[in-house]
C-alpha cells in the first residue's frame, strides 16, 4: 500500500508574530536578526505539520534567499545546494525529503498558495514563469553582491512599513514586495539562460555537503 504522505499547510506560518502573513496565502520571515532555525516553527499538538519531520509534501510554492551559510535540501528525490547569494524555488506539490545547513545560515523565507505564484510569475516574462511554473524540480537562481545587498534593503524597508501600515493596506505591501521579488529571480533565469543555451536554469545537485552542515530536525 502506497504511503500518504503529510501535507504541510500554509496556515501553520501563520500564527509567529514575526512573520509578515496576508490571510492564509502569503507569507514572509527570516532570521537576519536572531537565530532562529527550521526548528522554530514546529507546531503544537499536530505531528502532521511538523515541518522538521521528513518526507512531507508541500501545498505552497517556497522560495528561500539565503543571505549566508549554506542550506541543502533533498526535494523530489534530488538534492540541492544553495549558498550565500543564491535563492531556491520549490513549487507547490514538491515532496521534501530532507533538509540541513551550515551553523551561520540566514535567510528570507517566502511562501504563498498556488493562485498567487501564478499571478507573481506571470507579470514576469511568460516562458520564464511558465517553466517555473510546470517545472518538476526546483529552480535555483543566484544573486550578484551588488543585487543581494539591495534586495536585502528593499526587504527591511518592507518590513518596516508593513509594521506601520493600517491592517487593510497591508496585503499590497507584501504583494508588491513579491512582485518585485518574482520578477528579479525570472530575469535572472531568463539571463542564465541567454549565457547558456539550451540551459534555462542552473541545478546544483549536492555531490558532497560541506561547512559542517547540521540536520534541521527535531530529534
Amino acid at each position: 500500500m502506497k504511503k500518504t504522505l503529510p501535507l504541510i499547510r500554509l496556515e501553520l506560518f501563520h500564527e509567529l508574530g514575526k512573520s509578515l502573513a496576508i490571510d492564509r496565502d502569503i507569507f514572509l520571515d527570516d532570521n537576519l536578526d536572531d537565530d532562529r532555525t527550521l526548528t522554530s516553527y514546529v507546531p503544537a499538538g499536530d505531528a502532521q505539520q511538523d515541518i522538521n519531520r521528513f518526507p512531507y509534501k508541500l501545498s505552497f510554492t517556497a522560495a528561500v534567499v539565503v543571505v549566508r551559510g549554506q542550506l541543502t535540501a533533498s526535494v523530489n528525490g534530488r538534492q540541492y545546494q544553495v549558498s550565500t547569494g543564491d535563492a531556491l524555488i520549490v513549487q507547490n506539490g514538491s515532496v521534501v525529503e530532507a533538509m540541513m545547513c551550515s551553523s551561520d545560515l540566514k535567510i528570507i523565507a517566502m511562501a504563498f498558495t498556488d493562485g498567487h505564484d501564478v499571478e507573481y510569475l506571470q507579470r514576469s516574462t511568460s516562458e520564464v514563469s511558465s517553466l517555473i511554473q510546470h517545472r518538476a524540480f526546483p529552480v535555483t537562481v543566484h544573486l550578484e553582491e551588488e543585487a543581494m545587498s539591495n534586495y536585502i534593503r528593499l526587504y527591511r524597508a518592507v518590513k518596516g512599513i508593513y509594521r506601520f501600515t493600517e491592517q487593510r493596506f497591508r496585503g499590497d505591501v507584501v504583494r508588491g514586495f513579491l512582485q518585485i521579488s518574482t520578477s528579479s529571480f525570472a530575469r535572472q533565469v531568463k539571463a542564465v539562460s541567454g549565457k547558456s543555451p539550451g540551459r534555462i536554469i542552473r541545478e546544483r545537485v549536492l555531490i558532497e555537503a560541506t561547512d559542517s552542515p547540521h540536520w534541521l530536525s527535531s530529534a
